[in-house]
């Protein structure tokens, strides 16, 4: 599995992913070299907020707030 240095330092990413990044690849189809390293904190920045509040993030409340689109051979989280 192929991941740019970006990922890590601008997107909040870490090793190993957390159950709720894998859970969100595997709702949309994705691996994680496949999102853009602009993307990614939207994924890491909503999980980190729900954990804050005592609350466990799920895949469906995150839809509610964000959609995937496809750009320049990347897959974007988009508001």
């Amino acid at each position: 599995m192929t991941v740019y240095a970006a990922y890590f330092k601008e997107g909040n990413f870490c090793l190993p992913m957390t159950k709720f990044f894998g859970e969100v690849l595997s709702r949309y189809g994705l691996y994680s070299s496949q999102i853009n390293s602009l993307g990614l904190p939207h994924v890491t920045h909503f999980e980190f907020i729900y954990r804050a509040q005592r609350l466990n993030p799920s895949v469906d409340m995150f839809n509610v707030f964000y959609y995937v689109s496809y750009t320049d051979n990347f897959y974007p989280f988009n508001s």
